[in-house]
C-alpha cells in the first residue's frame, strides 16, 4: 500500500489559497443565484415586454395613424359639442321674457291715430 505523500510546503500554501478561493467564488455563485432568482421575473417581463413592441415600421406608420385619426374625431365631437352649446345658448337669450308693450290709451289713439306723442 502506497501512502499519499504530504504536499510540498509551497504547495501547502497553494492548496490553501485555492480552498479560500473557492470557498469565495461558491459564495459569490450562490450570491448571483439568489439575485437572478430575484430578478429573473422582472427580467422575464421587461424582454416580453420589449418583443411585443411592433417590430415594423409598418406597424409603427398604422399605430401613429390611428392616433391621428382619433385626435381629429375627438377635436370634431368637441367642435360639435360646442357648437350645440352655443346653439342653445343663443336659444335661451331669446326665451328670455320682454317687458310688455305699453298701452295706448284710446283717447291717445283716437286723436293721433294710433301713434303715441
Amino acid at each position: 500500500m502506497t501512502t499519499p505523500t504530504p504536499p510540498a510546503p509551497e504547495q501547502a500554501g497553494a492548496t490553501v489559497h485555492d480552498q479560500q478561493v473557492d470557498a469565495r467564488l461558491s459564495g459569490i455563485e450562490r450570491s448571483l443565484a439568489e439575485l437572478g432568482a430575484r430578478l429573473h421575473p422582472g427580467a422575464q417581463a421587461h424582454t416580453e415586454a420589449r418583443l411585443d413592441r411592433p417590430q415594423m415600421v409598418a406597424d409603427q406608420v398604422d399605430a401613429a395613424l390611428r392616433q391621428a385619426d382619433e385626435t381629429r374625431r375627438r377635436a370634431e365631437a368637441d367642435a360639435q359639442t360646442k357648437t350645440t352649446i352655443d346653439g342653445l345658448a343663443a336659444e335661451v337669450k331669446k326665451l328670455r321674457e320682454t317687458p310688455p308693450a305699453q298701452a295706448v290709451r284710446p283717447l291717445t289713439a283716437l286723436m293721433w291715430g294710433g301713434r303715441s306723442s
